[in-house]
């Protein structure tokens, strides 16, 4: 995996199109070809301050990878279908597609190991999401448990954090996501953005 992060400037991440000045950015362009090939198999790793749409933005490509009525040119999820409107939500379990939100703040090593053995019950042909927020709060003790579930889950793993946190995801943990880095928009970006919006 790359260790130096992506940029991604973005805000509220309902398509591709919402990725301001960088719908045409190499890292996205490919992200988003491995979306629509179905390979979303991913570990990422969202880096931004608070506020600036990595929570959107992980929900997003969540809603990508399990809509049940995905654009198949774009993959961008429909919003409208059972799995999209769970994701939009925040709301998920073992019993709704296999799909999960972990608030990690102060997360213990203890619920973190019931959360892993959660993950691992997932049958292999069955969709399967973590999202884990907040990711560099998490106790080290914690972390420890995260690397093993890392190594064995064969789903989609988004974990966010902001910069003052991520010095708390110890290098084996942070060396095994792709990292992308969401800013705020320059007003040019902004301004291009609207105008595409506006024409369509």
């Amino acid at each position: 995996m790359s260790t130096a992060p992506e940029t991604i400037r973005a805000g509220g991440v309902h398509g591709w199109e919402d990725l301001v000045g960088h719908v045409h950015a190499p890292h996205v362009h490919m992200l988003r070809n491995a979306f629509i090939a179905g390979d979303w198999r991913r570990r990422l790793l969202l880096l931004g301050e608070f506020g600036f749409a990595k929570t959107s933005f992980a929900r997003f490509l969540i809603a990508a990878a399990a809509c049940l009525q995905c654009e198949p040119a774009t993959a961008n999820p429909c919003w409208s279908c059972f799995n999209c409107m769970r994701i939009a939500r925040g709301v998920g379990g073992p019993e709704d597609f296999s799909y999960w939100e972990v608030d990690c703040q102060g997360l213990s090593a203890e619920r973190a190991r019931e959360y892993r053995n959660e993950f691992e019950m997932v049958p292999d042909d069955r969709f399967a999401a973590v999202f884990l927020d907040e990711f560099g709060g998490a106790s080290p003790q914690a972390m420890a448990t995260f690397k093993k579930f890392l190594d064995g889950f064969g789903g989609l793993v988004i974990a966010v954090t902001t910069y003052d946190e991520v010095k708390n995801i110890p290098p084996p943990v942070h060396e095994r996501f792709q990292k992308f880095h969401l800013g705020t928009p320059e007003p040019t970006e902004v301004a291009e953005y609207l105008r595409r919006k506006n024409a369509t």
